[in-house]
């Protein structure tokens, strides 16, 4: 039975629970995820799919509300195991080639960057979606409509 209830999964970020969360929801052809929190929460994130009965490869769509490490960092790990990523046009170029994105926080982090994040790989291209504003998005029987929020 799909059970399409969103549920909001803790990934107790450096061992420091409500800190950094994702919404996770079935769908008819897997699950999907919206925001995947950095690179260091990719095992909590594994640990709470077992829990629900799937795991990465299952997670067929992420869809990424902004390209802030704590929200986007482990989006091309996801790609890597099959995920479509959408984001939105701006973030696109970022996520394809992080590089910049990434040297703009070591400025920040300094040495605490890899402790702080983690891996940040690049999302292929190809695993990319462009989403526009109030475009619909299906995933598996659901479909989600995009807005575009500024800051």
């Amino acid at each position: 039975m799909n059970d399409n209830k969103v549920e909001l999964i803790d990934l107790n970020y450096l061992g420091t629970p409500d800190t950094i969360p994702v919404y996770f929801f079935r769908h008819r052809d897997g699950a999907a995820i919206i925001d995947c929190g950095p690179g260091t929460t990719v095992p909590m994130l594994g640990k709470a799919l077992q829990e629900r009965g799937y795991q990465y490869r299952d997670i067929t769509d992420v869809l990424i509300t902004h390209i802030h490490l704590d929200h986007a960092g482990a989006a091309g790990f996801l790609a890597t195991k099959g995920a479509t990523i959408h984001v939105h046009p701006l973030g696109a170029k970022h996520l394809i080639n992080p590089g910049k994105l990434l040297d703009s926080a070591k400025r920040i982090y300094g040495d605490k960057m890899d402790a702080l994040w983690g891996d940040f790989l690049p999302v292929p291209e190809e695993r990319i979606h462009i989403v526009e504003d109030e475009e619909e998005i299906t995933v598996g029987d659901l479909n989600i409509k995009a807005y575009y929020t500024p800051g």
